[in-house]
């Protein structure tokens, strides 16, 4: 301490004075931008930081450290030391040196830079954190996995219960169709069952199926099949009274424009037509004329004969269609349904495929089904609900061929953007009608939740969201960890961890004390942002070699750095000692190669300690781990009583290094200092001990090879001491 204070007396009076000032005015500078100068004014003016917090750090070198990391954002063109990093100063003197009056602020776009580059610096940090950690990865995946999967199936499920409540209500409304269009359907066909009736009542036309029956055969060009009923369906006594009845049924069905025509087909032939010529069912002077159609073969027919057929066997109306009626021409009936009933009577009879029928004919309507479908309102109905629709009827037809029944779906009905219907966005309702399966499917793209896909979208980014929370909570509550390892040995952690009372004797650890020769003087010629990043390069080197030769770093006082073997990591005394001696000895190397970003360099000197320490934690607030015992004061007073990059040690480590197992130690005991009852020792290289299978000794570090004694300026020495085993020559040692 008095050598101290006579390096620090020593600095020209004119230097401490402006190095006041610059504080002074720096201090101020602060003070505008908001800053806190009292607790500036303590930190500047203490040799070194004061005192720790619970992470370590003091508020100095926090504020420190932060003005670097914001320096590198905002200077990119400024130039690097030699480890990449951005002087401390080039930010400093950004907000805090003075130019005449004149204040320099950053302005909100710098400042918005340096918000961001900090956080994307804290979100790669915390990125690296987690990766180095294979079980945060876990969990963080695990979290996303498990919050996806159950999020996605909420969703799904109340998407699934909203689709099937749309189908459901599609349901219903096509409920209303599903009895509108059989009824309608069932009204334009009621002439054709009343005609039946009439044929059975009335004895006018029972005989008409014999003639028909009896008219000769003929076969068009088309290849269609006619009986020659001139003289028969012409004859005035058939037609007048059946176009009086027709007329009245066509009257009675109410059904204008959609009900065309009426017939009467005794054995298969069409015979009786009304109207013959119609015209008051069609606009524009469209006629519709079917004197065409009389003498036509329903049963012979190679069109129409299996159906016939297929409706006298089977006792039912057939309706073939929607079929386009062309006249010279002219579409009279764009879409048009056939319809059929058998009329039985007794006295009559035909043979089909070796059965009798007791057949008297057909009777026959032909329906305008455009107009039947406009009529009820089909489309409007489905288009201002917003769906579209198919309606479809599946017939069994004859392949004439291979004379095989197959069946066929017709599209007897749709709306104009039918087609984007499919099996996954339709509902199908079957109609009730008289003839074969008729099915209405209704359906639209309105089927699928359309918050479907932003839910899931959302769950998704949520669940990202939530596990990278909890990968960064994992990650704090790491390095939270890994920093108090770094303060304090990891059993002492976990023992805080469980509320114990922290205090532990280590019966022979070696302390190892480094401090820098000349500090006072030093920082008293440097700002103290430069006195910050100094001891930061320094002591970062220190940390990398005691974590490579586990010893325990117990404590960091100002240019102090203390450090302890054999004690928290539970080996034996001789071993800590080597350990503690090993990391001292490449310090000093460490240490000569070190420079700092303004070139220069420092001098350390080291002392170690072997003998019974006592360790603990003190304090509740902030927590301290601590030494106490002889043999600290003992390796301080190593430190102090040593000389510039060397290594000093004491009798008691002196003897344990001599029984290490690992290394050969040699020393030169100390004369002409009587300081201490026991004699002290300088340590001057080490080297591994000799594999009994190899004849050389290897190098422990490049340290160990490159100390050269005469570099030293440490006086006079009486004799030199090699410590090794019968087994080792001297002759093996450098």
């Amino acid at each position: 301490e008095k050598r101290r204070r006579a390096s620090c007396s020593q600095v020209p009076e004119g230097n401490v004075t402006n190095h006041s000032k610059k504080r002074v005015s720096l201090i101020s500078r602060l003070a505008d931008e908001g800053a806190r100068p009292g607790r500036l004014v303590r930190n500047l003016s203490r040799r070194s930081s004061v005192g720790s917090n619970s992470t370590g750090e003091s508020r100095w070198t926090r504020t420190m450290r932060r003005l670097s990391d914001w320096s590198s954002s905002v200077s990119g063109s400024r130039a690097h030391t030699h480890d990449g990093r951005t002087p401390i100063s080039s930010y400093w003197s950004r907000i805090a040196t003075v130019k005449g009056e004149e204040k320099q602020k950053l302005s909100c776009w710098e400042a918005t830079q340096i918000s961001a580059s900090l956080q994307w610096r804290v979100w790669i940090r915390t990125c690296q954190t987690a990766a180095a950690h294979s079980k945060i990865i876990f969990i963080t995946v695990l979290t996303f996995s498990i919050i996806c999967a159950v999020g996605l199936t909420i969703v799904f499920v109340f998407a699934s219960n909203y689709e099937k409540s749309l189908r459901i209500d599609a349901i219903k409304t096509t409920k209303v169709m599903e009895q509108r269009i059989p009824a309608e359907l069932n009204k334009a066909l009621l002439p054709l069952f009343t005609m039946e009736e009439i044929v059975r009542q009335v004895d006018t036309f029972s005989d008409l199926s014999f003639k028909t029956k009896k008219a000769p055969l003929y076969t068009t060009g088309t290849g269609r099949v006619f009986r020659n009923v001139t003289g028969i369906c012409d004859d005035t006594s058939y037609t007048l009274p059946y176009d009086e009845i027709a007329s009245s049924v066509k009257a009675s069905a109410e059904m204008p424009r959609v009900l065309v025509n009426v017939q009467l087909a005794p054995f298969g032939v069409v015979c009786l037509l009304h109207p013959l010529i119609n015209s008051e069912d069609f606009e524009d002077g469209i006629v519709m004329n079917n004197t065409g159609a009389r003498g036509l073969e329903l049963l012979n027919d190679p069109v129409n004969g299996y159906y016939a057929r297929e409706s006298i066997k089977n006792d039912r109306v057939t309706i073939q269609g929607p079929i386009r009626l062309v006249q010279g021409n002219v579409p009279v009936v764009k879409e048009a349904l056939i319809a059929r009933t058998p009329v039985y009577l007794d006295g009559h009879n035909l043979k089909i495929d070796g059965k009798n029928y007791s057949f008297w004919g057909f009777t026959t309507v032909l329906l305008n089904w455009a107009q039947l479908k406009s009529q009820v309102g089909l489309d409007e109905y489905f288009q201002s609900r917003g769906f579209e629709y198919r309606m479809t009827r599946t017939d069994i037809l004859l392949n004439f061929t291979t004379n095989e029944e197959y069946t066929r779906t017709a599209n007897i009905g749709k709306s104009e953007g039918s087609h984007i219907l499919n099996s996954d966005n339709t509902v199908t309702v079957p109609l009730q009608v008289t003839d074969n399966e008729w099915n209405l499917t209704v359906g639209c793209n309105c089927f699928v939740a359309p918050w479907k896909a932003g839910a899931a979208t959302g769950v998704v980014l949520g669940s990202l969201f939530v596990s990278l929370a909890v990968m960064t909570v994992l990650v704090a509550k790491k390095e939270h960890e890994l920093l108090l390892y770094r303060m304090m040995p990891r059993e002492v952690v976990h023992r805080l961890h469980r509320g114990e009372t922290v205090v532990e004797k280590y019966d022979l650890a070696t302390v190892c004390f480094f401090d820098i020769v000349s500090f006072t003087a030093i920082s008293g010629t440097m700002d103290p942002v430069d006195v910050m990043a100094m001891l930061k390069d320094l002591f970062s080197e220190f940390d990398k070699l005691a974590t490579k030769y586990q010893v325990c770093n117990v404590e960091t006082i100002g240019d102090a750095y203390i450090v302890i073997g054999g004690g928290p990591e539970k080996c034996l005394g001789r071993e800590g000692a080597e350990k503690v001696a090993l990391f001292a000895y490449e310090a000093i190397e460490a240490v000569r190669n070190l420079r700092f970003q303004n070139g220069s360099s420092v001098s350390i000197r080291a002392g170690l300690a072997s003998g019974m320490v006592i360790a603990g934690v003190v304090g509740s607030t902030q927590p301290k781990y601590t030494l106490f015992g002889d043999t600290v004061t003992l390796a301080s007073k190593m430190e102090s009583t040593s000389e510039s990059m060397r290594v000093q040690c004491s009798d008691m480590t002196h003897r344990l290094l001599r029984d290490s197992q690992n290394y050969i130690f040699s020393s030169e005991q100390r004369i002409g200092y009587n300081v201490f009852p026991h004699p002290t020792y300088w340590i001057t290289a080490a080297t591994k001990r000799r594999n009994k299978r190899d004849g050389n000794h290897d190098l422990v570090s490049a340290s160990a090879a490159t100390i050269n004694v005469s570099n030293f300026h440490a006086g006079v020495y009486e004799s030199n001491e090699v410590f090794h085993d019968e087994e080792d020559s001297p002759g093996d040692i450098p």
